[in-house]
């Protein structure tokens, strides 16, 4: 294991919940397995639809979506939640350098694909703790 998911939910009560968007199936469930390693409490969605469902129904205290998704962009999606959740953080994942339209978005990370798990674990906590 990792150092990174060694130090699993330092100084927090409760785990960091993330909503974790991803069409690709192999992709979805390594990382949400390799973030529950990690201590995480992870919510699954293969498309934007079922992640607004899923957010209206649990909260979750970070956004974590693939750019390109089947039903809407990662960054459509951002905003329909943004409207419900003001302060909730969003990472972007994608193979490519910049999110289109995203640029003075606050409280947005990007990590590009193939990402590096104990960065994208770091990054979650870093944004998760700065709220």
């Amino acid at each position: 294991m990792s150092t990174v998911a060694a130090e699993a939910n330092e100084g927090r009560a409760a785990p960091i919940k993330v909503l974790f968007v991803e069409d690709e199936a192999l992709i979805r469930i390594s990382t949400a397995d390799f973030l529950q390693d990690a201590g995480m409490g992870v919510v699954e969605a293969g498309t934007a639809g079922e992640a607004l469902g899923l957010a209206s129904e649990q909260p979750v205290d970070i956004l974590v979506t693939d750019v390109h998704l089947p039903d809407m962009t990662g960054l459509q999606l951002t905003i329909k939640l943004r409207a419900q959740f003001p302060d909730l953080p969003v990472i972007f994942a994608t193979g490519d350098r910049n999110v289109e339209g995203a640029e003075g978005l606050s409280r947005s990370g990007l990590v590009t694909k193939p990402y590096d798990y104990d960065s994208l674990v770091s990054l979650i906590r870093s944004m998760v703790s700065a709220g």
